[in-house]
This record gives structure tokens, sequence and C-alpha cells, in this order.
């Protein structure tokens, strides 16, 4: 009788080829995790902006102002943009949008509208108050995004730290 030929991998390969395979993984998570909350960081953006102009063209089409405002609970300006935005009609209080925002970086706006946190474009889309702008700080206290609002209402978006700015002044 011929003897038989194993085409299979010994237990010491499997262990060695595991081993491996763990020590790969570990190695990638760090930056897979980075990679995860960039593209967190980067889908808030784009939802705040999308939110922002709507508002505005909601503001200038309906012919009345709207309101942007952090909240919560979706139901109330409670000034938490970290945790949420809504966009409603100031008058009659009706909720248009809201956009919940899970996450560990804080959002904050700054200057127009700063007493009371919240964004108010008229009929012509233009702002009841002067330029502002929001702040996305990652948990290291880092300025990850800027969006800034002159008061036509146009938005312009800066990456980062502009010149003469700190990570220390915006998210200190």
């Amino acid at each position: 009788m011929a003897p038989r030929l194993s085409h299979g991998l010994t237990l010491p390969e499997l262990l060695i080829t595991l081993c491996l395979l763990a020590i790969i993984v570990s190695i990638a998570m760090p930056s897979l995790d980075r990679h995860v909350h960039s593209n967190r960081q980067e889908t808030q953006r784009h939802s705040l902006l999308s939110h922002l102009k709507t508002a505005r063209s909601e503001a200038i089409t309906g012919n009345h102002r709207v309101e942007l405002c952090g909240s919560s609970n979706g139901q109330q300006c409670d000034h938490r943009w970290s945790e949420g935005w809504l966009m409603r009609n100031p008058i009659t209080q009706t909720v248009l949008r809201f956009s919940p925002q899970p996450g560990r970086d804080q959002l904050r706006w700054t200057g127009a509208g700063q007493a009371n946190q919240t964004i108010v474009f008229q009929a012509n889309g233009t702002m009841i108050s002067s330029n502002g702008r929001f702040v996305l700080c990652s948990a290291e206290r880092r300025v990850a995004w800027q969006l800034v609002i002159n008061r036509q209402g146009r938005i312009r978006q800066s990456t980062g730290l502009e010149s003469g700015q700190s990570d220390s002044d915006l998210c200190g």
C-alpha cells in the first residue's frame, strides 16, 4: 500500500499563522480607528453645511425666517451643538428638521448670535446678526475644521487653523 500524501496544515503552522495575523491586526487597528474618526468628522461637517444651506434656502423660498440651533432632543434649542441641531420656524416654533450628532468631539459656535447661540436666516437669505463660525474641536482639543458664515449667509469651509488662530484659543 502506498503512503497517503497529506495536503493539510499542521497545528504549529496554524498557530504561527494565527500569531502573525494577530500581530498585523494589532498594528493596523489604531490607524483604522483614526481613519474612522476622521470620516465621522467629515460627515458631521457635510451634514452641518447641508443644514445651513437648506435653512438659508428655506428662508428665501418660504419668504420667512428660519432658525438653526443646537439641540439634544430635537424639540427645543438647548445650545448643545455637539449633540445635534434643529431647524425651525422661529415664529411658529415648528421643527422643520433635526439632525442628532453622536460623537466625542465638541462643536462650538462663536460670533454672530453668540448670546443666544442661534443662527437666524431672514427671508432674503441674510443673517440677522454679523459673521460667525463653527469650530469642531477634537477630544485632544485640536481644531478639526471650521465653517465660517458671513452676514450675507455665505459659508466658507476651512480645515484646521487659519492664520492667527491657535488650538488653545478656539478649543481651550
